[in-house]
C-alpha cells in the first residue's frame, strides 16, 4: 500500500506537468529565428557549473544529456527531479532598450535501476522555446518611406514551443564502460503572426498572416561513458554522446486575410488563402559533444566539455533564415567542504560555479551571434530517513546565472540574461522489503 501511494502521487504530479509544460513561456526576440530558442538538456546542477551534463555522473542526480550516466543507479534507489526556471532579460540595440520576465516550469524525471548494472530513467523539458512581439513603423522622413503608401506598421509575434519526452536506458559493460540511447518524442505547437498596417490610409484592408506549425515525430541519442577510478577514491570519466540526423515530420496552417476596421468599431476580415500541409518534413542535423570529469574523492568535482551541431545543413521549411554550425565550450566544478561532516550543515553543502562560450545556430545580419555567460549555486542536503541502513538524501539546487548574446555592431541587437534555476533532486530507497517486529 505505502508503494501504491507513490506511485499514485508520483503519477498525479507527472500528469500536471505535462499540463505545465505547453504553458512554458519565454521572451527573446532571438527566437524569432530558425526553430526559435534551443532550449538545452541542462537541469539546475549542470547549469550551475556552465551546462556540464556529458561527462558527469553521480548517484544523486539524472544527468538526462548523457543516457549512459544512468548505470550510476544503485540496485535500490530512486531519483526524482524536478525544475523551475526564473528569467529577466534586457535587449539594447542602438536607440532604444527593453527587458522582459518570465517564470516557467523546466523539466520533470524519475530514474531507477532495472537490473544490475543496467539504469533508465524518464521525463519530459522543452526542446526548442518560441515568444517574441516585434513593432516597426515606417514614417514620413525614415528611410524606406513610399509616399504612395504612407505610413506603415509592422508586428512580428511568435509564441509557442516544442517539449522533448524521453525514455532513456544504460547499461555497464566490464566495469569502466557504460553505454546508453535516449529515445526522444518531440511535440508541441509554434504560432507566428505577421501583419501590415496602413496607418494613413484607414479604408485599406490591412494584411495579417497566420502561421500554426505542429511538430510530432521520434529521433534518438546515444552516449558513452569511461570511468576509471585511480587511488582510493578518485574517478577520471570521459563523455561521449552523439545525435542522429533527423527528418522530423511537422504540419502546417497558413491563413493569409485582409482586416478593415470600420469607423463604427466592426472589424472585416477578407480571406486572401489558405493553405494546410500534412507530414512535411524538416532535416535536424546530427551533433556531437565530449568532455572530461575528475572527482577528487567526494569533496572536488570539476570538468571540460565541448558540444557542436552544423546547422548549415539544415532545412526547415517555415523557416528561410540563415543557420550556421552552433559551437560551445564548458567549463565547471563543484566543490563540498567535508561530505562526511553530519554535525555543520554548511560543510555539507555543494558549492559550484561555471563558464561557458559559444554560438548560437542562427546567424544576424550574416555573422554569428556569440554567447558568453557564467553561473554559480548551491545544492543544499536534505537529509531523509533511514530505511535499514540505507540513508535517503535529497538536494534543493539554486543557480544563479548571468550572460551575454549578440552584439549592437554585428548583430543589431544584445541581449543580457539573467536568470535564476530551482532544482529538487528528490532521492528515495525503493524496491526493498521492510521488516517489521
Amino acid at each position: 500500500m505505502r508503494q501504491f501511494r507513490r506511485i499514485f502521487l508520483f503519477t498525479a504530479g507527472w500528469l500536471v506537468t505535462l499540463t505545465i509544460v505547453a504553458q512554458t513561456t519565454f521572451n527573446s526576440p532571438f527566437s524569432i529565428l530558425g526553430l526559435g530558442d534551443l532550449a538545452g538538456n541542462q537541469f539546475a546542477r549542470n547549469s550551475a557549473m556552465g551546462g556540464l551534463s556529458v561527462s558527469t555522473r553521480h548517484p544523486w542526480f539524472i544527468d538526462f544529456a548523457n543516457p549512459a550516466s544512468y548505470t550510476v543507479r544503485d540496485t535500490l534507489s530512486l531519483v526524482f527531479d524536478f525544475g523551475l526556471n526564473a528569467r529577466y532579460n534586457v535587449f539594447e540595440n542602438t536607440t532604444a532598450s527593453d527587458n522582459t520576465m518570465d517564470f516557467n516550469f523546466h523539466h520533470f524525471a524519475f530514474s531507477f535501476p532495472i537490473a544490475k548494472n543496467v539504469g533508465m530513467a524518464f521525463g519530459i523539458l522543452p526542446f526548442t522555446q518560441t515568444n517574441y512581439i516585434l513593432n516597426e513603423k515606417i514614417v514620413e522622413g525614415d528611410a524606406g518611406y513610399d509616399p504612395n503608401l504612407g505610413g506603415l506598421a509592422y508586428l512580428f509575434r511568435g509564441e509557442g514551443g516544442t517539449n522533448q519526452f524521453f525514455v532513456g536506458a544504460g547499461m555497464k559493460f566490464f566495469d569502466h564502460l557504460s553505454l546508453g540511447i535516449n529515445v526522444k518524442y518531440i511535440f508541441g505547437e509554434i504560432k507566428r503572426i505577421h501583419s501590415l498596417t496602413y496607418l494613413d490610409n484607414p479604408n485599406a484592408f490591412n494584411t495579417k498572416i497566420e502561421d500554426r506549425i505542429l511538430v510530432s515525430d521520434f529521433t534518438f541519442d546515444a552516449g558513452l561513458q569511461y570511468h576509471k577510478k585511480w587511488g582510493k577514491e578518485n574517478t577520471l570519466t570521459l563523455g561521449l554522446t552523439a545525435g542522429n540526423n533527423k527528418n522530423i515530420r511537422f504540419s502546417e496552417e497558413r491563413l493569409e486575410f485582409g482586416v478593415l476596421a470600420s469607423s463604427n468599431g466592426s472589424v472585416y476580415n477578407d480571406t486572401i488563402s489558405f493553405n494546410r500541409l500534412y507530414n512535411e518534413k524538416m532535416f535536424i542535423p546530427y551533433y556531437l559533444g565530449g568532455g572530461l570529469s575528475i572527482n577528487l574523492g567526494q569533496k572536488v568535482r570539476a570538468g571540460l566539455e565541448y558540444y557542436q551541431q552544423d546547422w548549415s545543413r539544415s532545412q526547415i521549411p517555415f523557416s528561410h533564415d540563415s543557420l550556421t554550425t552552433s559551437r560551445v565550450i564548458r567549463f565547471g566544478t563543484e566543490f563540498i567542504p567535508n561530505p562526511r561532516e553530519l554535525r555543520k550543515y554548511w560543510k555539507l553543502v555543494q558549492y559550484r560555479a561555471g563558464i561557458h562560450y559559444g554560438n548560437s545556430y542562427v546567424l544576424v545580419n550574416q555573422q554569428p551571434v556569440t554567447d558568453f555567460g557564467i553561473s554559480f549555486g548551491v545544492g543544499l542536503p536534505i537529509l531523509g530517513g533511514n530505511i535499514q541502513g540505507f540513508r535517503k538524501w535529497s538536494i534543493f539546487s539554486i543557480t544563479f546565472g548571468t550572460g551575454w548574446r549578440g552584439s549592437v555592431d554585428k548583430n543589431f541587437m544584445r541581449e543580457q540574461y539573467n536568470f535564476v534555476n530551482f532544482g529538487l533532486s528528490f532521492n528515495d530507497v525503493w524496491f526493498i522489503k521492510r521488516k517489521y517486529l
